[in-house]
This record gives structure tokens, C-alpha cells and sequence, in this order.
């Protein structure tokens, strides 16, 4: 079982109702490295942790779980902790197919970022 991450705007798309730009950042299963999701905004690209951490540090945007409780970017950190991709990244070097079809890249922390939606 699971658990998926997203990056909830603080301020609503609409004032009337509770009504929040969402993207999903990040899904971490028991075992398994954490799964991380590009988010593409207005003017930038998150594809790093770091990414988030600014994201987060800007006051614009908060980390929510799937099932509605807001997570600080320390709890999110510990909970996803930095799990590198393969050693020294010998598929990406190989020229594996999963980067290609998933437009895979690698942050500075060594975590693999997918550009394409899962769940």
C-alpha cells in the first residue's frame, strides 16, 4: 500500500469555494523507492526536491497526503528520505528504455523524476 503526495496551492483558484491548484509530486510505498512526479507550473519546472523545498518556501504552496493532512517539508523529507536512483545510474547510461518512455531525469540528490502522470 501506498501513499501519494501532493502540492496544494494555499490560496483558492476560486475565492467562493475551496477550490485548490493540485499537483501530485511524489507517491512512497513501503519497501519500494518513492515514485516522484515533475509538477509543471506557470513559470517553473519542479523536478528536484529542492524544487519543492522552494516550492513550499515560497508560502504559496503547502504538501498535503492523499488523505487530506498537510505534511511540513521536514516530516516529508524524513518520510521520503533520498533514495538514489540505480548505483552510479547504469541504466541511464546504458540507455534503458524506461527513460525515454517515461521521460525519466535525475536530480542533484539522485532521485528519478518522471515527467509523465501516474498514480
Amino acid at each position: 500500500m501506498g501513499t501519494n503526495y501532493y502540492l496544494r496551492s494555499r490560496i483558492p483558484r476560486i475565492e467562493v469555494k475551496e477550490v485548490f491548484e493540485e499537483h501530485h509530486i511524489a507517491k512512497r510505498s513501503y519497501g519500494w523507492h518513492p515514485l516522484f512526479q515533475k509538477v509543471y507550473l506557470d513559470d517553473t519546472t519542479i523536478d528536484s526536491i529542492q524544487g519543492i523545498r522552494d516550492a513550499v518556501d515560497s508560502g504559496k504552496w503547502q504538501i498535503f497526503d492523499e488523505y487530506g493532512s498537510p505534511v511540513t517539508i521536514e516530516e516529508f523529507e524524513e518520510i521520503i528520505p533520498p533514495w538514489p536512483a540505480e548505483k552510479e545510474h547504469n541504466i541511464r547510461r546504458s540507455g534503458h528504455a524506461k527513460y525515454d518512455t517515461f521521460r525519466i531525469t535525475v536530480d542533484d540528490e539522485g532521485n528519478e523524476w518522471t515527467g509523465v502522470e501516474f498514480s
